[in-house]
């Protein structure tokens, strides 16, 4: 269970964190809290993500690049990462085209680029201790999340989201790499 906290890029107010954690643990048979803290907040998002693991018993964080308006790899989330890797704790990343803001004028403004997988490269190297989980098929940038998760032990592809017989074939079946 989890929220998006895009404060800083859609100026929408966020489903607290302390919400989903509650949930999760009134339903802990079915749920497990994520949190979701904006990269906008740098220092002060790291504050949050350490009470979020401490006090509220979050097992994870979530992130979705194109609608927080970032790339994974800029150095203003960095201190909320660091926290997510001392604890040892997974990152979601939304990557690819999620359909979000299709049809709309302008993409809804949604930067697509931000949710390129080949910007977890970075993070990947410089978190070791954060499984890192690719999240959708990232479309249309397959190949390049193959990439980088067959060259980081550390991440992790997640089908969820689409309809298996629209998940492409090169996600079905890799070969082995030499």
């Amino acid at each position: 269970m989890f929220t998006v906290d895009c404060e800083a890029q859609l100026g929408r107010r966020r489903i607290p964190n302390e919400e989903i954690a509650q949930a999760a643990r009134e339903n802990s048979d079915m749920m497990v809290a994520f949190a979701s803290v904006d990269p906008h907040k740098g220092k002060m998002g790291a504050r949050e993500a350490e009470r979020l693991i401490r006090e509220e018993g979050v097992k994870g964080f979530k992130f979705l690049p194109t609608v927080q308006g970032y790339h994974s790899y800029d150095r203003m989330a960095w201190p909320i990462y660091e926290v997510i890797d001392h604890y040892k704790l997974p990152a979601i990343f939304h990557t690819g085209h999620s359909g979000i803001g299709s049809g709309m004028r302008c993409g809804g403004g949604l930067r697509l680029a931000y949710s390129n997988p080949t910007n977890l490269d970075d993070v990947a190297i410089d978190f070791p201790d954060m499984q890192i989980v690719m999240a959708d098929p990232s479309f249309p940038w397959q190949d390049e999340a193959l990439s980088v998760a067959t060259h980081k032990p550390n991440v992790w592809i997640d089908l969820s989201g689409w309809s298996p017989k629209y998940v492409p074939k090169q996600l079905v079946h890799t070969p082995t790499p030499c």
